[in-house]
């Protein structure tokens, strides 16, 4: 069971300090939008950072007497050795006036880890409020017309095998946890869903939830055994982690059941060599394989200060042949930067996606694919679209800069 930090017993004035300190920090940054709070330590000083909109912004700077209360009144909170100075890993539940309710409130998921000058921890910031809004709701994805029902057909097929992958922290969890809902409200209770994760970042009333735990032996692929005794109809699976996981997704997909799995990589083709890598065979992964839907998350440009800029004829020159319209990125927008973003010029983020609705010829690819840079060379010739091409896109339509398109997507 995941601890309250807001019902931690301080034994005296000192942690009483410490613990109030904590749930200000944490607050603070729940209240500026922050994903994660980075204490990291360097020679002299602590500095904390928030990570808003993917990127880190640094807060404030501290001697180290500050950092280390904290970092001890976590460690305690969480039940984890607070004199250690090896990597550990928590969690905790901290109420908080903008979620209302415990119920509601955000998980904290806590890293510490040794460096140089110290002990560095993360807060990882997790808001159920957030997924909770998304539940049933592909439309409220930031799919666009075309995607959502691409998406929907994939979901709509009786079995098969569909990927959702993409970098840390890019929105694979939100969408896994949409896709269920979504499937748990078209089938009415008709079918069993049964969804494996590690852990639990959401409970959902309509799927049979299971927390996988590797430390005590039960896996991914022992907890795919014995749930295939229980008369699933959908399957899901929070993490692809080795061959003998995915060769069971894929055995489970071709025997009539449609499986939802997350995957690590950047995009569709790096998803499709990486299973491969694992040991999965072209054969099966080519029978198996019903879509993928690779996403990454960009930001979006702050409407309160979104103006146009021109950009150099060389610039837009070389998108020439990479996307139809090029010529419209010779004015695109870009945040100047205000108080409502802190300067930034941006507010907000968006998903770009590349989807693959699978191809019963995806075997034949392969084995012509030596690399994942010719099968994505392979991909663009049959017309599907690259995320650089969708974030080209969004750049054109003001939602991103031509910058942060180009940042953050694969060619």
């Amino acid at each position: 069971m995941v601890k309250s930090f807001n019902e931690f017993q301080c034994r005296d004035e000192e942690e009483r300090l410490a613990h109030e300190l904590f749930i200000k920090v944490v607050s603070d940054a729940i209240t500026d939008r922050a994903c994660a709070i980075h204490l990291v330590p360097q020679s002299q000083e602590y500095v904390m950072k928030y990570r808003i909109d993917g990127a880190l912004r640094e807060i404030t700077r501290h001697a180290p007497s500050v950092p280390a209360s904290l970092i001890s009144i976590a460690k305690k909170a969480a039940a984890l050795d607070p004199l250690s100075s090896l990597p550990q890993e928590g969690r905790l539940t901290l109420a908080h006036s903008k979620t209302g309710q415990m119920g509601a409130a955000p998980q904290l998921r806590l890293s510490f880890f040794p460096t140089a000058f110290g002990e560095m921890m993360i807060i990882r910031i997790l808001d159920p409020g957030k997924l909770e809004s998304l539940k049933g709701k592909l439309d409220n994805i930031c799919f666009n017309r075309e995607e959502g029902e691409l998406v929907r057909t994939m979901l709509g097929k009786p079995f098969g095998m569909i990927v959702i992958t993409g970098p840390a922290g890019s929105g694979k969890t939100t969408t896994y946890y949409a896709a269920l809902e979504y499937l748990a409200e078209r089938t009415e209770g008709q079918c069993s869903i049964i969804s494996l994760e590690c852990p639990i970042e959401l409970h959902l009333d309509s799927v049979i939830q299971a927390a996988v735990d590797p430390a005590v032996g039960f896996t991914y692929a022992r907890a795919l055994k014995s749930m295939m005794q229980q008369d699933p109809d959908i399957i899901g699976c929070s993490e692809i982690q080795d061959l003998e996981t995915i060769r069971l997704l894929s055995n489970i997909a071709i025997t009539g059941h449609l499986v939802l799995a997350l995957l690590n990589s950047a995009d569709v083709a790096q998803a499709i060599m990486r299973l491969l890598q694992l040991g999965l065979e072209p054969y099966l992964l080519g029978m198996s394989i019903e879509g993928v839907i690779a996403q990454r998350l960009v930001r979006k440009i702050c409407v309160h200060c979104s103006e146009e800029v021109m950009n150099s004829p060389e610039i837009v020159e070389q998108f020439c042949g990479e996307i139809d319209g090029y010529e419209k990125l010779a004015v695109t927008r870009r945040g100047r930067g205000c108080r409502k973003c802190d300067g930034t010029g941006f507010k907000g983020r968006t998903a770009v996606y590349e989807i693959f609705p699978g191809d019963r010829c995806l075997d034949s690819i392969i084995l012509k694919s030596q690399s994942v840079e010719e099968l994505r060379k392979v991909l663009r010739k049959k017309g599907y679209l690259s995320q650089r091409q969708k974030a080209l896109q969004l750049a054109m339509e003001g939602v991103i800069s031509l910058e942060e398109a180009l940042r953050w997507t694969i060619v």
